[in-house]
């Protein structure tokens, strides 16, 4: 699993990508310091512990400004990048919304590439398929 930490807008924003079954108990801390209820720890520890390829969460946590991303272990490249898309419109909204950024036009996208942006290094490891296997 590779863990990156972000801010962006006064949120801090933990990304825990690759994780599978065995980091089970790094995601949950990861949560449990959020801010995450019960009910949500519960819901995200079945899903990983159910072992499903090309999943992700995200939780974000407005009162304190932070939020949790993940993006499980894939089945390939493509399959990552669009768990990995599907999660940061997740994050973008939340982060968006708490500051007021309408969820359609240039501001969001900006926001949605700036954070892209922070994180590109780790989405090309996963989602390319060359350095998947290096």
């Amino acid at each position: 699993m590779l863990f990156r930490r972000i801010e962006i807008l006064r949120w801090e924003v933990i990304f825990l990508f690759d994780y599978e079954e065995i980091n089970r108990g790094s995601v949950l801390r990861q949560l449990v310091n959020a801010g995450a209820p019960d009910s949500v720890l519960h819901r995200i520890s079945e899903k990983i512990e159910d072992g499903n390829l090309d999943e992700g969460f995200t939780y974000p946590n407005p009162e304190r400004q932070i939020a949790v991303v993940g993006v499980g272990h894939a089945s390939s490249g493509p399959e990552f990048l669009s768990s990995f898309c599907h999660e940061l419109r997740h994050l973008t909204d939340a982060i968006a919304s708490d500051n007021g950024i309408p969820l359609r036009g240039e501001k969001v996208s900006y926001l949605t590439g700036e954070i892209s942006r922070k994180v590109a290094d780790a989405v090309c490891v996963f989602s390319c398929p060359h350095c998947r296997h290096a």
